[in-house]
Formats: C-alpha cells, structure tokens, sequence
C-alpha cells in the first residue's frame, strides 16, 4: 500500500514570523499564548469582536499545512459552523476526524475504513441524506401548493 507522506502530498509553506518589527503594545485585552491552529482561531475571532489582542509564541516559523489534519478540522468546526448558522443554515452536520491509519487504500484503488470509523461516517451520512430527503419532499409539496405560471 502506497503512503503518503507527513504534509499528506499537499503543498506545505514555511513562513517565518516577524522579530522585533514593532515594540508589543502596553496593554491588550487578551494575550494569547501559542500562534498554532486554536492561537489563531482565536486571534480571528477576537479581532474581528475589536478585542486587542497579542501573541505569543516561542517558534520563530510556522508550516502551513492544514488541509485534511486535526487543525483543519478544527478550523471548520470552530470557524465554519458560526458562520453557516448565522447564515441561517438549517442543518449543519458534525465535523468527523479519523486518523489516516484508520484508512486504507487498496491496490485496486477501493478504500477500506477501520469499523468505528465507518460506523461513525456511516451515521453522518445517514443523517445527511435524511435531512435532503426532507427538502426534496418539501419541495415537492411546495411546488404542488403553488400556482403554475
């Protein structure tokens, strides 16, 4: 079985965190302790409240690669889910994590989940395709209540 390495074949970015640019300011409402994934979460959350907030953090670079890892699930559960309910979305599903060893590619290209894992994405699906089940059966009413044009 082929394995993908660390990044997961996405493409990583260094960047490297700006040293000594300004002087840190007197006072903040907030210090946030760590710029990784929740650090900065709540760096975009506070900011955009007009909190004032510093951070901290004892690594001089980051490596951004979020796309498919726990931070990345993190990031839509914590920053995504607010958003679609403030946006009046009537059914949000629960974010899911497995870890990659619970998922196994085949020679013949099929995959093969670990059993808690399938249960569990088994279960979100399940939910999902009743929740579009209901829209199409109410759109069906709908469109038969409602005057031809």
């Amino acid at each position: 079985m082929p394995r993908l390495p660390a990044t997961g074949g996405r493409d990583v970015h260094t960047v490297r965190f700006p040293v000594g640019r300004r002087p840190p300011p007197a006072t903040v409402d907030v210090l946030i302790v760590g710029a990784g994934p929740v650090g900065l979460a709540a760096v975009t959350e506070l900011t955009a409240r007009g909190i004032r907030i510093a951070v901290v953090d004892r690594a001089r670079t980051a490596t951004l690669a979020t796309g498919g890892s726990t931070a990345h699930v993190l990031a839509v559960d914590y920053a995504l889910r607010p958003v679609l309910t403030s946006m009046g979305a009537a059914h949000v599903v629960p974010g899911w994590f497995t870890l990659d060893q619970d998922i196994t590619v085949r020679a013949d290209g099929t995959v093969a989940l670990a059993a808690p894992t399938a249960e569990a994405l088994g279960e979100i699906t399940d939910r999902f395709s009743a929740v579009l089940r209901e829209r199409t059966a109410l759109q069906e009413r709908t469109a038969v209540l409602a005057p031809s044009a």
